[in-house]
């Protein structure tokens, strides 16, 4: 396994765990009326400001771990860090798929607030947009990673 196919591991592991605690909390402001308090979206950004640094914290810390882990099994050598063509092209076709997911949750936002659903939900759907291009993105890289296409 190269350098760049451990990184997107730990990049979906990280944001299948942070995004699940965000939906969860979520969840819960749906079912505790929290979600249509007038202070919902002050609670909701809050909650997206947190998960930004938290989410860029956690990745930093398993990319350590995984290198720490990595040079002991491999009896104290460096991990070697390479990218080539092949790499770059794999991370266009992630991007790709992050993009349409990112234009769905917009689309889906824009077309909430036409039918007159509140800026939770649009918001909401925003970030499920970005969420799911990112999951979206590191499956497909891992694989095409697996298959060597």
């Amino acid at each position: 396994m190269n350098s760049e196919e451990r990184q997107t591991w730990i990049n979906l592991f990280s944001s299948l765990v942070i995004n699940g605690w965000f939906y969860s909390r979520i969840w819960t402001m749906f079912h505790d009326g929290t979600s249509t308090a007038p202070d919902a979206m002050q609670i909701w950004a809050r909650t997206v400001i947190w998960v930004i640094p938290v989410s860029i914290g956690s990745i930093i810390a398993l990319t350590i771990l995984t290198a720490v882990v990595q040079a002991i099994i491999a009896g104290g050598k460096a991990p070697v860090f390479l990218k080539d063509e092949r790499d770059t092209k794999f991370e266009m076709w992630g991007m790709g798929a992050m993009m349409l997911f990112c234009v769905a949750g917009f689309l889906g936002a824009m077309s909430s607030l036409a039918l007159g659903y509140s800026g939770f939900i649009a918001f909401n759907l925003i970030y499920l947009g970005f969420s799911l291009g990112d999951i979206a993105s590191n499956l497909l890289k891992l694989t095409v990673y697996r298959t060597g296409y």
